[in-house]
Parts: C-alpha cells; sequence; structure tokens
C-alpha cells in the first residue's frame, strides 16, 4: 500500500488485520517541503530560431540548496505550455534541458524556478526569444548620374532582394540608410538619408555631393523581421565644374581720381583661393530723372 501525504504535521497511522485481532499503530512527522528563493542572473544562450532541436539551458546565479532537490525545477513556460525541467549543476550554474517543441513558433519564453507543477515561482523570471529564421538578403547600391555638375543632385538607388534557391525575391517593405563611406556609424539614427523599399525592392534618396571631386556613399538595409540586415559595397561620385564666385567693387577718393577695388570670393570650398585677373570697365552713368 503506497499513501501520498499532502499536508504537513504529526500523523498516526493504523493497521489491522481481517479478523481485527492484530493491530500495528506508527505515529510520524511530515515536514514541510524545503523551498529555496533562487535569483537567476543570467542564462546562455538567450535565444534561438525556430525549429531549434532540445537545447541544454544553463543559468548562472544564486541557486544554494536545489542540487539534488524533489521539489524545485528549472520552469520553462511558453506558447507549448509549461514544463517542469530537472536540474543539474551547483550553487551558482545549474543547466536543464529544454525540448525542442518549445521552439515550433517564434515568441518568448519565460524561465524559472518553480515547483513541480510550475505554478509556484520561487525565483525572478528571465525571458528566452524564439526568433524567426531570417530570410537571407542582399543589396546593391547606383548613383546616377556621375559625373555630375557642380551644384547639381545625385539619385542614390539601393536595390534589395532576398536570395532564394530559384531565383532573387524583391525586399519590401523594409527601410534602406544611405551614409557617406567611412562614417562610424551608419544606422537608422545616424545617417545621411533614408527611404523605404517600393514594390520592386529599391529605394532611392536624392542627393547634392557638395565640392568638386569624387564623393563616396554606402548603403544599409536595416532588416525586417523576416529578413537579414545588408551591407551594400560604396559607390563613388564624381563632382565636376568651376566653383561659383561673388564678386564686389568698392571706390575710394574724390571726382576724378578714383581708386577702384575688386573683390572675388570662391564659394563651395574653403580650401581654394580664386586667381587670375579682373577686368573693369566704365559704364554710362543712369541720367537723372527730370523734377
Amino acid at each position: 500500500l503506497q499513501i501520498v501525504l499532502t499536508s504537513p504535521g504529526a500523523l498516526s497511522l493504523a493497521a489491522t488485520d481481517a479478523s481485527n485481532s492484530l493491530t500495528a499503530t506508527d505515529n510520524f512527522t511530515v515536514s514541510s517541503p524545503v523551498v529555496t528563493t533562487a535569483v537567476i542572473s543570467s542564462i546562455s544562450p538567450t535565444s534561438v530560431t525556430v525549429g531549434n532541436p532540445d537545447l541544454t539551458l544553463n543559468l548562472t546565479g544564486n541557486f544554494t540548496g536545489l542540487i539534488g532537490s524533489e521539489t524545485e525545477f528549472v520552469c520553462v513556460n511558453g506558447a507549448a505550455g509549461t514544463d517542469p525541467l530537472p536540474i543539474a549543476g551547483s550553487n551558482t550554474a545549474i543547466s536543464a534541458t529544454i525540448p525542442g517543441r518549445f521552439f515550433a513558433a517564434a515568441g518568448t519564453l519565460q524561465i524559472y524556478i518553480g515547483d513541480i507543477e510550475c505554478g509556484t515561482r520561487y525565483s525572478n523570471s528571465v525571458p528566452f526569444t524564439v526568433a524567426n529564421v531570417l530570410a537571407p538578403t542582399t543589396a546593391t547600391l547606383t548613383a546616377s548620374p556621375s559625373p555630375v555638375a557642380y551644384g547639381k543632385p545625385v539619385t542614390l538607388s539601393a536595390t534589395v532582394v532576398q536570395t532564394t534557391p530559384t531565383a532573387p525575391l524583391p525586399v519590401t517593405p523594409g527601410e534602406v540608410v544611405f551614409c557617406i563611406a567611412g562614417t562610424a556609424v551608419c544606422n537608422s539614427q545616424f545617417n545621411a538619408g533614408s527611404a523605404q523599399l517600393n514594390a520592386a525592392g529599391v529605394a532611392s534618396l536624392s542627393v547634392y555631393p557638395g565640392a568638386v571631386g569624387v564623393h563616396t556613399y554606402a548603403a544599409v538595409f536595416v532588416g525586417t523581421a523576416t529578413a537579414a540586415i545588408a551591407f551594400t559595397e560604396p559607390v563613388s561620385v564624381t563632382v565636376t565644374g568651376t566653383y561659383p564666385t561673388t564678386t564686389t567693387l568698392s571706390a575710394i577718393g574724390d571726382p576724378g581720381s578714383y581708386t577702384l577695388t575688386s573683390t572675388v570670393v570662391g564659394q563651395g570650398t574653403t580650401a581654394l583661393t580664386p586667381g587670375g585677373s579682373v577686368s573693369m570697365s566704365s559704364v554710362p552713368a543712369k541720367p537723372e530723372a527730370s523734377p
């Protein structure tokens, strides 16, 4: 005969034979289960992708008293239900195996120490992410026109496709950020501009390169919940032409004896100083209006 005792305290059990001629009595005490308050500091890994097989999860923290316990378990809670997992390890590092069925769909699992039914929690809860498998992507960048005349715009166009075994597929929707190549950070916060991918998987941005010379740009597809991030190779734009200038003329002196001074200032760059000659000529004065 097996008896399951669920309440702590002093108990007395008596057994009698079929003729009620012999009786045996035994007194004993049922103790409360030892419950340990645990602290989970970290878990490793912290995430997997959909379809991952059974996984050994490593936990660090304070687990004093858990090893060998028959009342405390690592609990995993998610869309697939809740499972108590046997604990193995030490007072500061333990491990448990999460069944692969918990990784059948994307979502967030909760990991904690609990009782055999995982209804009572003995520790903090730590999230564990099950992410979708991201489709691989590639991104290419073009700049048009190049070369371009000084002061004229250039259109940067990034094309993002999802690579598949049969043929590339345009990625849409999604965001592309454009940056000056060599920039330390190029993301949704730090960039030269951004644009959304259209139905053809193309994002375009109009920019003014600036000074005469070579300018280099790059683009980043920031990724989505189903498509992986992708980086383009840099492309260069050559700006041709001359810088505009502003000329002013001033006069000092008396009528019939003037000193004329012409000042030429270049625009668009501080690295160059205008050179050459300035031609001055006289023009007829405008007649004064009659009263």
